[in-house]
């Protein structure tokens, strides 16, 4: 007897409202929290949005791929179970009452029913005629012979009861497709050792054999980045902090790949020409598709998803920012790629992360009336990290043309150590020619203490005002414009301050600040007209055009950055080819069919429950009482209801006065 009870309890547990509302409200807050937080997204992403702490909490509930999480399939399952649960208890009752006329309620019970009225009839009507009259109303009618009179009974809208079918098995298939289209398989090849995520990033054939999924999986959901002119047979899965290749049986080759832009530089469209080929037929489909317009192979599908660079070939020059001949170094490489590069302050890696062709930006309105329009263009950048040794990276953002700022141009690079930081940009002053050779020239001879302080003595002998010094006073005046000029290299106009801070009392630092920084100022436009002089640009300091000391200005406020923008390299790009990817998402989902049938019957159901009307009506004929007892009821009592029994009284109430 216990055990009975015990079962009994599961069981309308199980087909408890409660239990089916609370498991439909954990599955509507599993989705609206997969709808605010991006899925899918590498883990160092959530790190960077949630900080360590909550995104490793986050991680273990599952947040960052909760449609695939072991708690959220349990929910389903349960769900299917419950309501399967409830189909088995009411179906057979619903059934019942379809196929039942109620022509056993007694008199007694019909007068309890929500409508009923006595009619009182001396010459009560025949049963054919209350009948004809219920048919006429859509009713279908049975008539019994009873010892307290004869009871004509009708019912319409029976189909009513098969809506709550649909609906509740139109849920349970809906689910179990949701289920069949789940990594429920995955999971279970995981816990069992038959499959393990890989987390290193290796090329294909180097990647752990339990890594790689065969084309037979139940399902999936993955993604792929394929070169124009290139072709791919397999997708990564992400899962967990890993992923998986899943193999394909068929090879995807991308013909051609085509974008287009709007004036502010966002895409408005991207279409790829792919080819599907069959590895085991050889047929072949080639199909243009682009968002929202996929190409369908049986259970799979190939979304157009995303864009990126396929490996454009770029031709680079590597300035080595602190030497004293400063000499390029060209290379030759690809987005993707990874180049080793030996200097004389270290060893570097330089990860060349993407390339963008165009960088679109809105112009302020004064900007936009001057030139008409609202949009610049400031042409193609690079964008990679450069690795120390000691695994310390930091990510730059290189434009390969000058830019103009406030009327003048600019070569512009920008650098951040965290993808959570912003860019801190760095402004080169291009030269008259808009190239870069100026400065480099300039810094070269920063950099070099042998030119730098020829220079200085050559001035000292020429100026009339520091011929009256002696021998030593001249020696020491060049040894503070060296010393000057070498602390603000390295360290900028902060060093300077900084050694004064740590050197000078506190009461002369005032003074000693403006006397530093004014023999600063005068040996850098020392060096400067040196330089010009040199390259036979002007004889005198006289002969320096307004654009002259603009750029000696700017390239101070450049070289002053210059400590703070990481390894002493300047990468630019001098030309590219550029290779477009398009990034495609590919599904199996045999369980789209069964959910689309599931949502068949759902609609059906629901249309059933709510748009047909489950209605009966009784008539009971007492002639030996000279009356008639009227009946009627619906699911709920609507006033739709007691309107058509208001009618349908007037219309026995009118048979009764006929006879």
């Amino acid at each position: 007897m216990y055990k009975i009870s015990r079962t009994r309890a599961l069981y309308d547990f199980l087909g408890s409202m409660n239990l089916a509302v609370t498991l439909l409200v954990m599955l509507a807050i599993a989705s609206v929290i997969g709808t605010v937080v991006k899925q899918g997204e590498p883990f160092q992403n959530y790190i960077i949005k949630f900080g360590p702490f909550w995104a490793e909490v986050f991680d273990r509930l599952g947040i960052f791929n909760i449609y695939s999480t072991g708690w959220f399939v349990v929910v389903i399952l349960f769900l299917i179970l419950s309501t399967a649960t409830c189909v088995i208890r009411h179906v057979p009752v619903f059934t019942r009452e379809m196929r039942s006329w109620a022509e056993k309620l007694s008199a007694i019970a019909l007068l309890h029913q929500p409508n009923h009225t006595t009619i009182s009839c001396t010459q009560p009507p025949a049963a054919d005629q209350i009948a004809t009259t219920l048919q006429q109303q859509g009713f279908k009618t049975r008539i019994y012979n009873r010892e307290d009179g004869t009871l004509v009974t009708g019912k319409k809208g029976q189909w009513n009861r098969l809506g709550y079918f649909f609906t509740h098995v139109g849920i349970i298939v809906i689910l179990a497709g949701a289920v069949i289209d789940s990594n429920l398989m995955l999971k279970y090849r995981v816990l069992t050792d038959q499959a393990e995520p890989e987390t290193r990033n290796l090329p294909i054939s180097q990647v752990n054999p339990k890594a790689i999924l065969p084309p037979d999986n139940l399902s999936f959901r993955g993604s792929v980045t394929i070169p124009e002119g290139r072709s791919a047979d397999f997708i990564f899965l992400p899962y967990d902090r890993g992923y998986f290749v899943q193999m394909l049986p068929f090879e995807l080759a991308v013909k051609d790949f085509q974008i287009e832009y709007y004036d502010t530089g966002m895409p408005k469209s991207f279409v790829t020409e792919l080819i599907l080929t069959d590895k085991q037929t050889g047929e072949t489909i080639e199909k243009k598709i682009a968002v929202n317009h996929p190409l369908i192979w049986g259970d799979y599908a190939i979304y157009q998803s995303s864009f990126s660079d396929g490996g454009s070939r770029l031709e680079l020059s590597i300035y080595p920012l602190e030497a004293s001949q400063i000499q390029p170094v060209k290379i030759q490489t690809a987005v993707n790629r990874t180049e080793i590069l030996n200097t004389n302050v270290g060893r570097f890696r330089l990860e060349f992360d993407d390339f963008k062709l165009h960088n679109i930006i809105q112009l302020d309105e004064e900007e936009a009336q001057k030139t008409g329009r609202k949009t610049r263009n400031n042409g193609p950048t690079i964008i990679y990290k450069v690795r120390n040794d000691q695994g310390i990276a930091w990510e730059y953002e290189t434009y390969m043309m000058p830019n103009q700022q406030e009327g003048r141009w600019f070569f512009i690079s920008g650098v951040r150590q965290s993808v959570a930081e912003p860019y801190r940009y760095l402004f080169i002053p291009a030269d008259e020619n808009k190239q870069l050779t100026r400065f480099f020239a300039f810094l070269q001879l920063l950099n070099d203490d042998q030119a730098r302080l020829h220079l200085f003595a050559n001035f000292i002998k020429e100026s009339p005002a520091f011929n009256t010094l002696s021998v030593r006073e001249q020696a020491l005046q060049v040894q503070l414009w060296q010393n000057l000029t070498d602390l603000f290299r390295k360290q900028g106009f902060k060093g300077i301050d900084q050694f004064i801070e740590e050197n000078v009392p506190e009461d002369k630092r005032k003074e000693v600040r403006d006397f530093y920084f004014s023999q600063l100022s005068f040996a850098l436009q020392t060096l400067y007209v040196g330089l010009l002089k040199q390259q036979g640009l002007i004889k005198s300091r006289e002969e320096l055009s307004d654009f002259d000391k603009q750029w000696f200005d700017d390239a101070l406020v450049a070289i002053n950055s210059l400590p703070h923008y990481g390894p002493p390299l300047f990468i630019q790009l001098d030309r590219f080819q550029h290779v477009e990817a398009t990034g495609l998402q590919v599904t199996k989902s045999p369980g789209k069919g069964i959910v689309y049938l599931g949502s068949l019957m759902l609609a059906l159901g629901v249309f059933l429950m709510f748009y047909l009307r489950y209605q009966r009506l009784w008539v009971l004929i007492q002639p030996e009482e000279n009356r008639l007892i009227l009946a009627a009821k619906d699911a709920k009592n609507t006033p739709e209801m007691q309107q058509l029994f208001t009618q349908f009284t007037k219309q026995i109430k009118y048979l009764c006065t006929e006879k």
